[in-house]
């Protein structure tokens, strides 16, 4: 729970409620849609303006990687 707590959950909040109630079939759903698109189709399709909002602990986006998404889309 601690690495979950870590990763997901802000300060404060319990992850103990994600041990239970998943759906199951939901993944399934998920990942066969991931496989059937290519990114590519939609990644640029519109590029438009990029308010890019990322909260100082994000373990996903750590602080040295924070500006790629604005440097590929822009923010102008």
């Amino acid at each position: 729970l601690v690495h979950l707590r870590d990763v997901f959950f802000a300060a404060g909040h319990d992850p103990a409620v994600w041990l239970d109630g998943w759906w199951p079939d939901a993944i399934v759903s998920q990942r066969a849609a991931m496989a059937a698109t290519d990114t590519e189709s939609w990644w640029t399709v519109a590029p438009s303006p990029l308010l890019d909002v990322q909260a100082g602990g994000d373990v996903f986006r750590p602080a040295e990687t924070r500006g790629e998404l604005v440097d590929e889309f822009g923010s102008e």
